[in-house]
């Protein structure tokens, strides 16, 4: 891989080999820091730094997607970024779920979404994935939390019987249907999520693989 257009923010980030292969507009990871890919194609030596990366920072980041296996903190970071942009925050859950547990129907949940994606600027926090493809085409910028499984498994049980600002009930005990979706997640959902960015991958992709380089982004911005 030669000449591969990258951009590093402030330094709190280094480059690594994607795992998406030869593609363009991809950020991944290891260790304790992240680089991001600009949609500029690996080989061509053509970079040319788009509006949001002149200085480092997402100046045109105005419609965001916000992914990632159940408990690994997107709503969390959601709300960081909310916080730090201003941009209007929306969380799938509160479209989809009811107080008392039940949902609301498919048809209901995909109109409350299409009214959002209608509005001129967004986060959307959230999986669903029969509607993550609707969502990528629509935004601008993705972020995908890709933790571990144990991480999504503790952050799940250490939000046990806490108030949450993104689902309208509490949670009190393990879900085991749940915990297993969780532990099937990187086999059995992550690599659709890996095949839908890569179709997607001129937006502006943000992967982080622990806490840690969440909050460095957070605190960069």
């Amino acid at each position: 891989m030669s000449e591969i257009s990258k951009l590093i923010f402030k330094g709190a980030f280094h480059s690594v080999t994607s795992p998406f292969g030869n593609r363009s507009g991809v950020l991944t990871s290891a260790g304790n820091s992240a680089s991001f890919y600009l949609g500029t194609d690996y080989g061509t030596g053509n970079i040319k730094l788009p509006q949001y990366a002149q200085k480092g920072r997402f100046y045109n980041m105005k419609r965001v997607i916000v992914i990632g296996c159940p408990g690994s903190g997107k709503s969390t970071f959601s709300r960081s970024l909310h916080q730090k942009t201003g941009l209007p925050l929306y969380h799938l859950d509160l479209l989809k779920w009811n107080s008392d547990k039940t949902n609301v129907s498919k048809e209901v949940f995909r109109e409350r979404l299409h009214n959002i994606l209608a509005l001129d600027s967004w986060i959307i926090d959230g999986n669903y994935g029969s509607t993550i493809e609707l969502r990528l085409r629509e935004c601008d910028t993705v972020f995908f939390l890709d933790l571990s499984t144990e991480i999504c498994i503790d952050g799940i049980r250490e939000r046990q019987g806490k108030p949450r600002p993104d689902m309208p009930w509490i949670e009190t005990e393990d879900d085991e249907e749940f915990l297993q979706f969780v532990r099937d997640y990187n086999t059995q959902s992550r690599p659709k999520v890996v095949e839908l960015l890569t179709q997607y991958s001129k937006k502006q992709i943000v992967i982080f693989k622990s806490r840690e380089e969440t909050d460095k982004f957070i605190n960069n911005l």
